[in-house]
């Protein structure tokens, strides 16, 4: 378990700035994506992911566009008030990202802070697991120093 700490540990983004390009790009490819984009629009998702240690705050929601199925914003403020906001550091959400994370193990340990509602909770976490494999692909491609092996 230590080694798999330590993994995780060691994968950081370099900048504020490459943790927003990384999201953006992972989100732009859900948001293309025949199957992922709908099933997240479906869960008509609000949700804010925050990481403290670099001050970035994603907020995730689904789209009333016909020609988009999900929309963000890296700004504070969305548009939308969020139903679920989950607060980390980047490295945390970057394996958490990567599906290395399981968020109940991950709040036990005080990683991951929850707030919001709990059927909202119970909706949207599985859901961000869509976002998993495009993350991770993109991340083997073009950012190899944020793989998480474990």
């Amino acid at each position: 378990m230590a080694t798999a700490t330590r993994t995780a540990q060691e994968r950081k983004f370099r900048s504020a700035e490459e943790m927003r390009e990384v999201l953006d790009r992972a989100l732009s490819e859900v948001d293309d994506s025949d199957v992922c984009g709908p099933l997240l629009r479906a869960t008509g998702m609000r949700l804010r992911l925050r990481c403290t240690d670099l001050g970035v705050a994603v907020n995730i929601a689904a789209s009333e566009d016909p020609d988009s199925c999900i929309e963000w914003t890296f700004s504070e403020r969305a548009p939308w008030e969020p139903k679920l906001e989950l607060t980390m550091g980047s490295v945390v959400a970057n394996a958490y990202l990567q599906g290395k994370v399981s968020v109940p193990v991950a709040i036990a340990r005080g990683q991951i802070k929850c707030s919001g509602d709990a059927r909202s909770a119970l909706l949207y976490l599985p859901a961000v697991k869509l976002i998993a494999d495009p993350y991770k692909k993109l991340v083997a491609a073009d950012y190899p120093h944020l793989a998480v092996d474990r």
